[in-house]
C-alpha cells in the first residue's frame, strides 16, 4: 500500500538574495540516512506525513526535506508526493515523472512560484530518474497537486475524474460545470 507524502506550500523556495547563504547565527548540522531513518521510524505507522516549517526561504529547510524526500520514497513506503499545488500542472509532471514525456523545466515552470527552485527542480529530476530504475510498479513514485486555484482547474478535474471514475457517479458535478 502506497503512502502519502505531503509537501506544503509552506516550503518556500527561492529568494535570490538569500537561498544561496546560510541562516545567519545557526549552525548547519548535517544528517545523514541513520538520522533520517530515526526519524522516519517515529511515525512509520503514519498513512499520510506532511512536511512544512515555521519559516519561508530557508534554503537549510528546503534542502532537508527534499533529501528525506527522496530517503523516504528510496526507503519506506511513502510513494506520493502530494503538493500544495494546482491538480492539473501537478498531473502534468506526473506523467513526466512516470513516462518521462514532456519538457521538465517548462512543466516545472508551470507550478507556483514558491516551488520554482532548483533543488526542487532537481527533486522532479530525481523522481524520473527514480522510476525510470525500477522495475517493480510497488516501488515507483507518483507526483501530485492538491489545489484548484487556476480558472481552468474544476475542468481539468472534471475530465480526469470522468476518465478515471470506472463509472462510479460523483454527486454534484453538475453543479461544477454550471460555475465555468
Amino acid at each position: 500500500m502506497k503512502k502519502l507524502l505531503l509537501l506544503f506550500c509552506l516550503l518556500y523556495s527561492y529568494n535570490p538574495a538569500t537561498y544561496s547563504q546560510p541562516s545567519k547565527g545557526y549552525n548547519t548540522i548535517a544528517l545523514d540516512s541513520g538520522s533520517f531513518a530515526n526519524i522516519a521510524a517515529s511515525f512509520n505507522n503514519a498513512g499520510i506525513v506532511g512536511l512544512g516549517e515555521s519559516t519561508h526561504w530557508s534554503k537549510e529547510m528546503t534542502v532537508f526535506k527534499i533529501e528525506f524526500i527522496k530517503y523516504l520514497m528510496v526507503n519506506t513506503d511513502y510513494k506520493a508526493l502530494v503538493l500544495e499545488d494546482n491538480f492539473y500542472e501537478c498531473s502534468q509532471i506526473n506523467n513526466y515523472v512516470q513516462t518521462g514525456e514532456g519538457d521538465i523545466d517548462a512543466l516545472y515552470r508551470q507550478l507556483m512560484g514558491v516551488w520554482q527552485s532548483p533543488v526542487f527542480l532537481d527533486l522532479l529530476k530525481w523522481m524520473r530518474e527514480h522510476n525510470a530504475q525500477q522495475r517493480s510498479a510497488e516501488r515507483k513514485v507518483s507526483f501530485y497537486g492538491a489545489d484548484m486555484q487556476r480558472g481552468s482547474a474544476v475542468q481539468q478535474l472534471i475530465s480526469y475524474t470522468s476518465k478515471h471514475s470506472n463509472g462510479i457517479p460523483f454527486l454534484y458535478l453538475d453543479k461544477l460545470t454550471d460555475r465555468g
